[in-house]
């Protein structure tokens, strides 16, 4: 604090911190209280964004807040734990699930954070933006694509072994037709086509 007002005597500074912030101190245990409660969570927070919710969820949550040593936060404590047992119960001893209860699985046996999901939501999205018949089917790739490094190699390698039939083949298998193949299939039908009720 001195840094910011060099020319300031520390006992006048004291004094002027007091005067401006004094009515703190008789908040002083709720404050030191409602920082643990901040902690906690937080503490949990970081825990299921980074490992995902599963068996171990609980027992490791215990483990990390066993120094809080308040004994006022009990039933803030209790509640979080309530929350856990409840969510944990639902998953089998082997699964692992991010804290929005979406399925993750990873080789390492790490699980990837929300953050991780809704970044690449986010750029779909912002791609789809651009296109003209707004909808999920082939612009799903954009996804797969955002996470693949596209080396020379791997662009070469994928256009000698893939055929683009192939790929359009298996995209109206699961997407069904687009909207735009839909749009030229009933502007392309002759007047003579259509029945009129």
């Amino acid at each position: 604090m001195i840094k910011l007002v060099p020319n300031i005597e520390k006992d006048l500074l004291f004094q002027k911190i007091v005067d401006k912030l004094g009515w703190l101190f008789e908040y002083k245990s709720d404050l030191e209280r409602w920082s643990l409660m901040v902690k906690m969570t937080r503490t949990l927070e970081i825990q299921l964004k980074h490992f995902g919710l599963n068996k171990e969820s609980l027992a490791t949550f215990e483990n990390t807040v066993s120094s809080f040593t308040d004994t006022s936060l009990k039933d803030f404590k209790q509640n979080i734990v309530n929350y856990l047992v409840k969510e944990t119960s639902k998953i089998s001893s082997k699964d692992t699930f991010l804290a929005t209860t979406l399925r993750a699985t990873s080789p390492s046996g790490t699980f990837p954070s929300t953050d991780v999901l809704e970044s690449l939501f986010g750029k779909y999205k912002n791609f789809s933006a651009r296109s003209p018949l707004n909808q999920i089917n082939q612009l799903l790739f954009t996804i797969v694509l955002s996470t693949t490094n596209l080396t020379a190699n791997f662009l070469k390698e994928a256009l000698e072994t893939i055929r683009f039939v192939d790929v359009e083949n298996w995209a109206n298998q699961i997407f069904g037709s687009s909207a735009l193949s839909k749009r030229k299939t009933l502007f392309s039908a002759s007047v003579d086509d259509i029945e009129f009720v």
